[in-house]
């Protein structure tokens, strides 16, 4: 019984030393491999979501038909001070709902004209109103308002994490119309510029 019972205690001592073999073994381990792009992007979009558009215009149309016609006489005969000068686009929906950007560092979105047309109009004479709502915290500056002839920074901001509006859309156009401009067809390539800033 004596024999039986050593012979006992050693297999059960070689199993436990076994069993602390195993369990001191070495861990393996192995690498998870994240590659975030750097992107600076701006959009045009529909307002609903992020999708671009592709060439918004807005317009303002004044010869289509006789009701336009009326309608900038009416709104040139209606002035009485400088103020009353500026009119809104003719569209009945906006040619587009939102200016969006998403940086992952310090930015700066400018914004450039050129007449295109056969007519040229003066630049000073379209602005942007955007007024003075809320905006994301990432945006640090922001312009209520400005003429196409502006060249400096009009909005700039630091990480945007994800897609924030700059707050206007072609609603927010206004063209300057007092009764001198040229007669005929005019047009305007907008250009806004989101660039990377120290």
């Amino acid at each position: 019984m004596k024999k039986q019972l050593l012979v006992t205690a050693l297999i059960t001592g070689l199993v436990l030393a076994l069993g602390a073999g195993f369990a001191n073994q070495e861990s393996a381990s192995h690498d998870v491999d994240i590659r975030i792009p750097n992107v600076l992007f701006l959009r045009i979009t529909d307002g609903n979501d992020n999708n671009r558009f592709e060439a918004p215009a807005v317009n303002f149309i004044f010869t289509d038909t006789e009701e336009a016609v009326v309608a900038y006489l009416d709104h040139v005969g209606a002035i009485v001070n400088l103020d009353d000068a500026w009119r809104g686009s003719t569209d009945d929906t906006p040619a587009f709902g939102d200016v969006i950007v998403f940086s992952q560092v310090n930015w700066s979105v400018t914004v450039s004209a050129e007449n295109d047309g056969a007519v040229v109009f003066p630049l000073d004479r379209v602005r942007v109103e955007r007024g003075s709502g809320e905006l994301d915290s990432s945006i640090t500056t922001a312009s209520e308002s400005w003429t196409l002839a502006e060249s400096e920074s009009i909005f700039g901001g630091t990480s945007t994490q994800g897609w924030q509006s700059l707050g206007f859309s072609a609603a927010n156009y206004e063209v300057y119309l007092d009764g001198s401009e040229d007669p005929g067809d005019s047009v305007i390539q907008v250009t806004y510029t989101i660039a990377a800033v120290e």
